[in-house]
């Protein structure tokens, strides 16, 4: 026996979150004939330019931002390209401490670098930190510390590297690789694509087997007989309202199912219960009261 009331189960294609999560996670791709590289950036600001969409202002710039990274990232001369800085300072004449590296170079790999400015011993150098913070402490002979200081701590330590957002590749929305000249022009992709399913949520479909009972608002009420027989309302236009039951002849709505759910359809056909259901080629039902809200 069917249940009185249809109920299917909603299995999503895919999930549309409310900001591109690919500018807040970042992305480095490689493939054949093709690369990608994505920084990160701040939610906050991705959240204020959709506001701005949403208002129609004109977005604000973005640039890369890593949550929890204590150097400086700075735009440099050349187009797209910015310098990211780690944090070095001098303790004294022969210790100097680290407290960041450049985004993505990790700790283990800049130990092996230090052993080859050092002396290798173990005295020279220490590791004071943990796998969320950066504080190394490096000692350094006297002789060497003079062409240090003449060509800077920064460059040095090898505590400067770059970004660029000139190598932003990504598929869009109908599934081709496309390349990006900024982060605002992805978001404004996003943005547009994400609006749409914001309009298509905003309808659904009840089927109902006697009466409405639901949580949800109903803009409109159909009563389907299957018939084109004098199936239509006799109120004027601008009279309908949301307590008019409209027929047959008033729905103006075209109904795409997936494949899963048109063959529960074609089963629900075969089910008898109080009331027969009969699902015709149009995929109307007979002797049943629809919703939309």
């Amino acid at each position: 026996m069917c249940p009185l009331n249809i109920i299917f189960v909603v299995r999503p294609h895919r999930y549309i979150p409310v900001i591109p999560l690919v500018l807040v996670n970042g992305s480095q791709r490689i493939g054949t004939g093709c690369s990608s590289y994505i920084p990160n950036y701040n939610p906050r600001d991705i959240i204020a330019n959709v506001r701005r969409l949403l208002s129609r202002e004109t977005m604000v710039p973005m640039d890369p931002w890593y949550k929890g990274f204590k150097g400086t990232i700075e735009t440099s001369p050349k187009e797209g390209g910015y310098v990211v800085n780690g944090s070095v300072e001098e303790i004294n004449e022969h210790n100097f401490r680290i407290t960041e590296l450049p985004i993505r170079k990790w700790t283990q790999d800049y130990k092996q670098f230090l052993d080859s400015i050092t002396d290798g011993s173990p005295n020279d150098f220490r590791q004071n930190g943990d796998d969320a913070t950066v504080n190394i402490e490096v000692r350094m002979k006297l002789e060497k510390i003079v062409g240090i200081m003449q060509e800077g701590l920064l460059k040095k330590f090898k505590l400067t590297s770059s970004i660029s957002t000139n190598n932003m590749h990504l598929f869009d929305t109908e599934g081709k690789i496309k390349k990006y000249e900024n982060p605002e022009q992805i978001l404004e992709e996003f943005f547009l694509l994400r609006l749409k399913y914001y309009e298509r949520r905003k309808t659904r479909f009840i089927v109902m087997g006697n009466v409405f009972c639901s949580e949800y608002r109903i803009h409109k009420r159909f009563d389907l007989k299957g018939s084109s027989h004098g199936q239509s309302t006799d109120k004027p236009r601008e009279q309908i309202d949301e307590t008019t039951t409209l027929k047959d002849l008033d729905l103006n709505f075209v109904f795409r199912l997936e494949q899963s759910w048109f063959q529960e359809l074609i089963w629900y056909r075969f089910c008898q219960v109080a009331h027969s259901f009969t699902l015709s080629f149009n995929f109307v039902f007979s002797y049943l009261r629809v919703g939309f809200m």
